[in-house]
């Protein structure tokens, strides 16, 4: 598997999550993907994609070519909560 890229990792979710909204936030870096759920927990993510502590929401590992992405995966808020 190969790196997807934001928009289409976000069209991804939306198809595998069709009741969560979700939002990019291209602003920061990592990019930003804000679900509007209770839990990020509870998702279903591409095949290939995790959630880890220290790289947020990435295939690391899991990339034929040894390059990865990783993008910051929360909910609505949590993400609400670190702009106050």
């Amino acid at each position: 598997m190969e790196n997807m890229g934001i928009q289409k990792l976000v069209k991804e979710l939306k198809r595998l999550n069709p009741k969560v909204e979700m939002l990019i936030d291209h602003d920061s870096y990592p990019a930003i993907i804000v679900a509007k759920c209770p839990s990020c927990e509870s998702l279903n993510l591409p095949e290939g994609y995790y959630c880890s502590e220290k790289n947020g929401l990435t295939n690391k590992h899991n990339t034929t070519s040894g390059q990865y992405e990783n993008f910051c995966l929360m909910t609505e808020y949590e993400y609400l909560a670190m702009l106050a």
